[in-house]
């Protein structure tokens, strides 16, 4: 399944391709904006992390336009044979995966460099996970200013965006495939939330889907949408919304966050860990109190979508 939104909400696309005089390969820039107007550039110093730089933002939907534009933050990707040239080592290390992926730099300079094997660039799996790793910056940014990625598919309709969260395997992508086509799909695994003068919702990514090969899926992370419901899905005899009050929404809210950053926590130390895990839990209390949450109960075959419509209009 593809869910590529048809409009862009206003965002374009900012992304062009600079031939460098030094360079050895045409290199591109690809630019990413978000809702609250920040850009992100991400950039390649090999030819094999631009190729593979060049799918990343294939899956994301980013495509080359001619003009350039300035960025908030800017990412490059280098070969290990050029970390002591920018002198890597006396940076922070940001995030660390194994030895495959390696991030330095922080979001207060402004530029941060992802250091990755070729090796792991030909491993297909490998290759995938750190498409993945490459949006944990972000994640990370969002989260600080209030708020998180979060394991929950995302539809909208009438322009109100809304999650429909729960553990794995419980029916979540399946209710978001089967919303008839007067919604909006936007994504089906992981939601990124941005506090925003209120909350907004950009669709990331179902990396699933590329590591199985299930199918090769694309995601317009630039979209978004106004954040104006979430409905916590639990499989039933009967399609039914349920209002939750703000305590039990806040709970529900940090546990469908933590399973988005597990594959982030568990690479932490205990003492970052901690100061993260609250981080996320001050957020979702603050955003339990600002966005209804519900609990919906859907059958296998019933019309769910028509229950969750009530609360949308």
């Amino acid at each position: 399944m593809v869910f590529v939104a048809s409009q862009l909400n206003g965002i374009i696309n900012k992304v062009h391709i600079v031939k460098s005089e030094n360079a050895k390969h045409d290199s591109k820039e690809y630019y990413l904006t978000f809702c609250d107007g920040m850009v992100w550039k991400f950039q390649a110093s090999e030819e094999y992390l631009q190729a593979w730089l060049d799918k990343f933002t294939h899956i994301c939907n980013l495509s080359p336009c001619e003009q350039a534009a300035e960025a908030d933050f800017k990412i490059t990707l280098l070969a290990p044979s050029a970390a002591d040239t920018i002198a890597l080592h006396e940076m922070p290390l940001l995030y660390k995966s194994g030895n495959a992926f390696n991030c330095y730099g922080s979001t207060e300079t402004g530029h941060l460099y992802v250091v990755i094997e070729k090796e792991d660039i030909e491993n297909p799996s490998i290759a995938i996970i750190n498409m993945w790793n490459l949006l944990k910056p972000i994640f990370r940014y969002y989260t600080q200013l209030g708020g998180s990625p979060i394991h929950a598919g995302c539809a909208a309709i009438n322009g109100k965006g809304f999650l429909i969260a729960a553990r794995g395997s419980t029916g979540k992508s399946t209710s978001i495939r089967r919303l008839p086509d007067y919604y909006e799909k936007l994504c089906d695994d992981t939601t990124l939330i941005v506090k925003n003068n209120g909350y907004t919702v950009h669709p990331m990514p179902t990396w699933s889907d590329h590591l199985t090969e299930r199918w090769f899926s694309r995601f317009d992370v630039q979209y978004s949408v106004p954040l104006t419901g979430i409905f916590f899905l639990e499989q039933s005899s009967r399609d039914q919304v349920t209002p939750i009050l703000p305590g039990e929404a806040a709970g529900r809210i940090f546990e469908s966050s933590k399973q988005a950053w597990n594959t982030y926590w568990h690479r932490m130390d205990e003492t970052a860990k901690k100061e993260r895990k609250h981080q996320v839990f001050d957020n979702s209390i603050e955003l339990a109190k600002r966005v209804p949450c519900y609990r919906l109960e859907a059958t296998l075959h019933g019309s769910f979508w028509e229950e969750i419509k009530k609360y949308m209009s």
